[in-house]
C-alpha cells in the first residue's frame, strides 16, 4: 500500500510540473493580449515572455513571466523626472515628436516622470488563473 501511494505522489508531482510547463507560456501569451496592458507602439506586449524554467521545490513549482523592457517597470511602477542621454559618447537621440515639428536629434532630454500606473500584478495574477486551469484540463496525470 505504501508503494501505491509513493506511485501515485510521484504521478501527481510529474503532472503538476507538467501543468506549469504547459501555463507559462501560455500566460505570457494572454498577458500580451490583455488591454490593460500599456502600449503605445507594441514593444512592451512584444517582450512579454516565459522563460520556461520550471522549478521545482518541495510541492511548489515556479516559472517566470518577465517584461525585460523598461517601460514594464516604469509604466507600473512610475519613474522619477530623469535625464536620458544616448548610450554611445556624443550620440544623439532620436525622438519623433510632432508637437516639435517632426523628428528631433538631441544631445539629451530632461523627462519629467510619469506617476505609477499599475498593471504587472492583476494582468499576471488573471492570466496565470486561466492558464493554469486551461493547462489542467490539457494534461494529463
Amino acid at each position: 500500500m505504501a508503494a501505491d501511494a509513493t506511485a501515485l505522489r510521484a504521478s501527481i508531482e510529474r503532472w503538476a510540473t507538467q501543468v506549469v510547463t504547459v501555463a507559462g507560456p501560455e500566460t505570457a501569451r494572454a498577458m500580451a493580449s490583455d488591454d490593460r496592458v500599456p502600449t503605445k507602439d507594441g514593444k512592451l506586449r512584444q517582450a512579454i515572455r516565459c522563460r520556461n524554467d520550471v522549478k521545482v521545490s518541495g510541492s511548489q513549482r515556479t516559472t517566470t513571466i518577465e517584461a525585460p523592457v523598461i517601460q514594464a517597470l516604469t509604466t507600473d511602477r512610475g519613474a522619477r523626472p530623469h535625464v536620458i542621454q544616448p548610450r554611445r559618447a556624443g550620440g544623439l537621440l532620436v525622438f519623433d515628436w510632432p508637437k516639435a515639428g517632426g523628428v528631433v536629434f538631441l544631445r539629451s532630454v530632461n523627462h519629467p516622470g510619469n506617476p505609477p500606473r499599475p498593471w504587472w500584478d492583476a494582468v499576471t495574477r488573471d492570466a496565470w488563473r486561466s492558464s493554469l486551469r486551461a493547462a489542467a484540463a490539457a494534461t494529463s496525470l
